[in-house]
């Protein structure tokens, strides 16, 4: 029984916890470092039981596809090691219903950094970075390099310049844990300050328009600006869309999973319009059912996207 003895959305521990406001004088040193740095690692941000809850969603996909426990490398579907990521237009009711209760807790933390009471999901995905697996293994980058059609309709950058200021101020990444990221299973890697150079002019057009391959990033493991975060699950790593990144390899037989999230102030419209999904106020049954039926507006939004090219 897939069920069976798993902790799941509807248990009363996940219902039982409480959603708080972050301290505005807390919430003032968070925008801070975000805005120095262009990272921020946020410990113990999700309790637990929220944290299980949303890594049942991966098993469900490991085993969907024909393999075994979802932190096992060797069982890991081939199916799926040849993607870098599970995109959320393809999560089921189920999945979705499970990751609820962690996505509520992280909107506290949302609407302080953005400054906005009304913070929401632009995209979201589930990805394993699996030893042996290169499709998981993504070059350094910054996020915005994969934004730009959305953030922008201009062909100069003289012209694109503003737009894509807005949409870099209005935005964040946040990158969830759902297994430990350890310096040897895949942690994180920042170049810290990175981001207040703006976008890598190598980047801009023609990348934005289509199939584009650019240059490696001038970014690495060795660069003087670069630091490592481990972390562990319940911790959340909320990145610029500017800052350049990447991830250690993976080298032990463990997964090593985490769910990403671009969330962005829902009183912005980007160049791109699509449907996003409202962070939900509290853990509630009802927050629990509008989430849901949002999540399925998104991921028809992207359906779209993806069959009209």
């Amino acid at each position: 029984d897939f069920y069976a003895g798993m902790v799941g959305f509807d248990t009363p521990q996940l219902h039982a916890v409480a959603i708080e406001p972050i301290p505005r004088d807390i919430c003032d040193t968070f925008r801070f470092g975000l805005y120095q740095h262009g990272v921020l690692q946020l410990n113990s941000l999700v309790p637990s039981s929220a944290v299980e809850s949303a890594a049942r969603a991966a098993q469900k996909a490991v085993w969907d596809h024909g393999g075994g426990h979802w932190e096992h490398g060797g069982s890991y579907p081939a199916s799926l090691c040849a993607e870098a990521d599970i995109p959320s237009y393809l999560f089921d009711t189920t999945q979705i219903n499970y990751i609820f209760p962690l996505v509520a807790e992280l909107g506290p933390a949302a609407r302080c950094l953005l400054n906005t009471e009304d913070p929401g999901i632009f995209y979201m995905i589930l990805r394993a970075k699996v030893r042996g697996c290169s499709a998981s293994d993504i070059p350094w980058h910054q996020d915005a390099k994969y934004m730009l059609q959305t953030a922008t309709t201009k062909a100069t950058m003289a012209e694109a310049a503003p737009m894509i200021e807005e949409f870099t101020e209005r935005s964040i990444t946040m990158h969830v844990p759902l297994t430990s990221e350890t310096f040897d299973r895949g942690a994180m890697m920042y170049a810290l300050g990175s981001h207040v150079h703006g976008l890598d002019m190598n980047y801009w057009v023609p990348g934005w328009l289509g199939a584009f391959e650019p240059q490696p990033s001038k970014f690495n493991e060795d660069h003087d600006s670069t630091r490592v975060f481990e972390a562990v699950p319940g911790d959340v790593l909320v990145h610029s869309v500017m800052v350049h990144h990447g991830a250690r390899p993976n080298d032990t037989p463990h997964i090593r999973w985490h769910l990403e999230l671009g969330i962005q102030d829902l009183s912005f419209q980007p160049a791109l319009e699509r449907h996003r999904v409202r962070l939900p106020a509290d853990s509630s049954r009802e927050s629990q059912l509008h989430f849901l039926t949002d999540m399925e507006a998104l991921g028809e939004s992207w359906r779209d996207v993806a069959a009209n090219g």
